[in-house]
């Protein structure tokens, strides 16, 4: 066994698994077809959850939970933060200026923290 396989054999295992959620070629063609269809609310759908948001009025920084609220921290002293409805961008796709695209136009967010 060299280093790599007991780097791999010995690495600890995350506490929670994601399956992978296209099971089928007819789960890709959904995906496909709803990216294609309206393409800033099917990634706007996933960055809200995976992505945290900056709220410059509140000085928090959100992310979506699996219920639709927004939940996060205040940065001035750390109290939790709850939504019920917010968008963090005004346009989830922007294609105006084709080829030049624009992604989450009026959202805030931080790459390096992300």
């Amino acid at each position: 066994m060299d280093d790599l396989d007991q780097a791999i054999e010995t690495a600890p295992q995350p506490a929670t698994i994601r399956a992978n959620p296209i099971r089928s070629a007819a789960d890709w063609q959904a995906m496909a077809d709803a990216a294609a269809a309206d393409p800033g609310a099917f990634h706007g759908a996933i960055a809200a959850r995976t992505l945290h948001w900056y709220h410059p009025a509140l000085d928090a920084w959100l992310t979506q939970g699996p219920d639709g609220r927004w939940t996060g921290v205040a940065l001035a002293d750390g109290h939790d933060v709850t939504l019920a409805d917010w968008t963090p961008w005004h346009t989830g796709f922007d294609d105006r200026d084709a080829p030049v695209y624009r992604w989450f136009a009026g959202g805030l967010t931080n790459a390096a923290f992300n």
